[in-house]
């Protein structure tokens, strides 16, 4: 029973997710690669497929990945966060904003949604002010002290964006 149990495309994506919150990236691979070898159409092993080519630095390739289960998943989070972050790095802006402002929406309690929207902005002409609104919709959102420290140093230097 073990054995067989061992072979289902959901235990292997469970076991995924636990070596992925791990950070046991090479042992998620491959954990993920039988789960999709058993059933290739797998979206929850696809997804987190993805963040694993995504934190081993195999950014293109996870992009290709989150393309696909965003076709048939379109309200995948990890999707569309690392996606927009992607296509952040890549300074391909206008693509990563619609990631981007999903994830705000989705994710109103996280700062950082906030934070790389507004970044995103910074860097697409004539958008400045949608930036301001992301700024005070933070800012209204968040006191200060509650911010990650990092963030408090980036918006205190002004560290956004290239202007």
């Amino acid at each position: 029973a073990e054995v067989a149990r061992a072979e289902t495309v959901q235990w292997r994506y469970l076991d995924g997710m636990i070596r992925i919150a791990s950070t046991d990236w090479t042992g998620a691979k491959e954990t993920l690669e039988r789960a999709l070898a058993l059933e290739p159409d797998h979206l929850p092993s696809l997804a987190a497929y993805g963040e694993v080519l995504f934190h081993s630095g195999r950014r293109q390739e996870a992009l290709q990945v989150f393309d696909s289960v965003l076709l048939h998943m379109p309200w995948s989070i990890t999707a569309h966060a690392l996606s927009g972050l992607i296509l952040l790095e890549s300074r391909r802006f206008t693509d990563a904003y619609p990631h981007l402002e999903i994830v705000n929406r989705m994710v109103s309690d996280d700062p950082w949604s906030y934070y790389h929207l507004m970044e995103c902005l910074s860097n697409m002409p004539g958008r400045s002010r949608d930036r301001d609104g992301v700024e005070r919709a933070m800012r209204a959102r968040f006191r200060e002290s509650e911010l990650p420290m990092e963030l408090r140093e980036r918006l205190r230097s002004g560290e956004i964006g290239d202007d």
